[in-house]
Parts: structure tokens; C-alpha cells; sequence
């Protein structure tokens, strides 16, 4: 019961791409130990641990900073079948807003909204008429807008930004992130392959480090 024997159905394969073997273990929880013998007396072993983790109830505020620069046009369906989703998965006592940005920005609601079945339906009518109608991407001016915007008391505060350009003053934005992270947890979704992946990668180690801290 501990070994496995795995092959190709046709028995032969052109291996022009990456073989994938996913496994499954029939009692994930519990913890385990592989090792790996290369048959000449080196062994590498993997520890496993799942520890039982219960966190408390997060108060979360979150803005959704949205790309709407012409360069998305080709990714409108995608961009609010995204919106659709999240709008969907927000936890139930939370506070949100959706701001997008090109050249200039919009905000959906002057103040972040309580996220009930108004708010919910406001926001849904607005994300199916999302456009990339805004002009070049700005991505500077709305994020200061959100951290100019007071902290709900007892709430944490945690933004996503979505775009698929590059960021003509990346350093600029990095710069005002970091000054921010304290009380605002910034994340970037990148889409498409013309993403300025530097200021994606610094989002998350800004807001990875300062998950840490908290």
C-alpha cells in the first residue's frame, strides 16, 4: 500500500512538453515523510506537516483598482467576468469599493459600501458596463486617492489592483505603496504579458512582508 506503478497509456510518448503527475493522498491532514533514492546512495527526504490552523474573523475593507485604459480592450470580457467573481466571493461584514483608472480615475461609490444585496447589485450593473475607455494607464493618482481615504475603524484595509500595462512611473508607485503598507495591504493581478512584472513582484513582497508583521 505504500508503492505505485505509473505509466503511458500508449505506451510510448513524444515528451515535446512537461510531464504533470498529480497525487492525491487519501488522508491529507496527517503528516508524512517521502524520501527519494537515485539508486546510488544519495537520498533526499521531504517533511510534510498540515498543523491545524484556526484564525479569527478579519475585518476587511477592500478596493478593487481597476485598469481601464484603452490598451484593455481585447480583455473587457475578461477583465469583468474577474469583477463578477469577486464581487461574489466577498465575506459577508466587509466594506468595498471598484475604482478605475486610465488617464484619469472613477470611483463607483464616494465612500466604500457595507457589501449587502444593494451595494452588491450596484456593483454588478457597473461591472457589466466596464469599458476601456479611460484613456493611457495611470495607476498613481488612484492609489493615492485610496490611501488618502480614512481607515474604517476595526476594519483592515487591503486593495487589488488589476491592469495589463506597463507603468510609465513604476518607482514613483512603488515609492507611495511602501510609504502606504502600514495600513493598506496593495496587491497587482497582472493580465496579459505586457504587465510590468517588476512592480507585480514588489506588490506582493510589500504586502508578504507585511502580512509578517501584523
Amino acid at each position: 500500500d505504500t508503492q505505485a506503478s505509473i505509466g503511458l497509456d500508449a505506451g510510448v510518448t513524444e515528451l515535446d512538453k512537461d510531464l504533470v503527475i498529480l497525487i492525491k493522498y487519501s488522508q491529507p491532514h496527517e503528516p508524512r515523510a517521502m524520501v527519494e533514492d537515485d539508486g546510488k546512495g544519495s537520498k533526499a527526504v521531504m517533511l510534510t506537516f498540515f498543523p491545524n490552523l484556526e484564525f479569527a474573523e478579519s475585518k476587511t475593507e477592500l478596493f478593487f483598482v481597476v485598469d481601464r485604459s484603452g490598451s484593455m480592450q481585447s480583455k473587457v470580457k475578461e477583465l469583468r467576468e474577474a469583477m463578477q467573481l469577486f464581487m461574489r466571493s466577498l465575506p459577508v461584514d466587509c466594506y468595498f469599493n471598484i475604482i478605475g483608472f486610465g488617464s484619469s480615475h472613477q470611483k463607483l461609490f464616494p465612500n466604500s459600501k457595507r457589501y449587502n444585496d444593494e451595494s452588491l447589485g450596484l456593483a454588478t450593473k457597473h461591472i457589466s458596463t466596464l469599458g476601456a475607455d479611460l484613456g493611457g494607464t495611470e495607476i498613481y493618482q488612484p492609489l493615492n486617492a485610496v490611501f488618502q481615504m480614512p481607515v474604517i475603524p476595526g476594519y483592515s484595509r487591503q486593495v487589488f489592483v488589476l491592469t495589463d500595462g506597463q507603468v510609465r512611473n513604476t518607482e514613483d508607485v512603488i515609492e507611495l505603496v511602501r510609504k502606504n503598507n502600514i495600513k493598506s495591504r496593495v496587491f497587482c493581478l497582472g493580465i496579459g504579458d505586457s504587465v510590468s512584472h517588476h512592480l507585480v513582484i514588489f506588490f506582493f513582497f510589500i504586502s508578504f512582508i507585511f502580512y509578517l508583521f501584523i
